[in-house]
């Protein structure tokens, strides 16, 4: 699942969580990675045929090696970033942290008990924290778009099996006008299923659900299994293209202490009229 969201969209995400709790079992640390290549990236990683072609094959994009693109990602100015982030879950409470460069520079605690989300910054020792009437209030200042109709999208099953990260995956196939993604999921993290397929299940209900293209991928593969490693090819028409790739590293089950998803009580708490100056808004 894609990570790499604004402030604002995980706000408008996680209060849509933020009505009684979660029945969710889950309790530990799951793993993630992100790596999205540009197009001056594909055109040094493929083939000259591929790369020259006047469209780009996504099945020669999608059978790069991992380690080469890795090995490339490691050189300066090549087109590619590679973004992490570390999900600590324990009964009503999530806890995301990691590098996604300057899109998170902390951690967010969300705890759905309280009804409340934090944005928490240690290297200035400040928090913001966000109640279910600050989120309205947010949402009065943020106009509505109009929404276009989206196509009817289905997950075609490949018939190929894999072993991933220590798991047996199964692929599934959904295409969209713009993009197409290969999702690989494992039936061996069903409490997970049960946990996002939840988590969406609520954002829906309250009529707070931001549809974007991972959670449609989800959606269409949660009743096969959990997402370990998520494979997208994007066009941009005249504009080129994007590969990204969104993989599970690890899922640990374990006992997680109330620290972890607790603030310091140095930390300075901000309003969300200040949080909205420093973003800029």
């Amino acid at each position: 699942m894609k990570h790499t969201v604004s402030i604002t969209t995980a706000i408008v995400i996680w209060f849509g969580l933020s009505s009684g709790a979660l029945a969710q079992e889950f309790e530990g640390v799951i793993t993630t990675r992100q790596l999205t290549l540009g197009d001056r990236a594909l055109s040094m990683l493929l083939d000259p045929q591929a790369a020259e072609a006047e469209r780009i094959d996504y099945r020669a994009v999608f059978a790069l090696p991992m380690d080469r693109i890795l090995e490339f990602a490691g050189q300066s100015d090549n087109d590619i970033s590679v973004d992490s982030l570390v999900y600590s879950m324990k009964g009503t409470q999530l806890r995301v942290s990691g590098d996604v460069g300057d899109e998170m520079p902390g951690h967010a605690i969300l705890d759905l008990g309280a009804g409340t989300f934090q944005f928490v910054q240690p290297a200035e020792k400040m928090y913001i924290e966000l109640t279910r009437e600050d989120f309205e209030t947010y949402r009065s200042m943020t106009p509505e778009g109009e929404r276009e109709a989206k196509p009817l999208l289905q997950a075609r099953h490949l018939g190929q099996t894999k072993r991933i990260n220590g798991m047996e995956c199964s692929a599934y196939e959904i295409e969209s006008g713009e993009w197409i993604t290969v999702a690989w999921v494992t039936k061996e993290l069903g409490d997970l299923v049960d946990a996002f397929v939840e988590f969406e299940s609520r954002m829906k209900a309250m009529g707070m659900y931001d549809e974007e293209e991972d959670s449609e991928v989800f959606s269409l593969v949660a009743e096969h299994g959990f997402p370990v490693l998520e494979q997208t090819f994007r066009t941009f028409g005249d504009y080129g293209a994007e590969y990204e790739i969104t993989e599970i590293q690890s899922v640990q089950r374990r006992s997680l202490s109330a620290d972890l998803f607790a603030v310091p009580s140095d930390y300075e708490k901000l309003s969300i009229m200040e949080m909205l100056r420093l973003m800029g808004g």
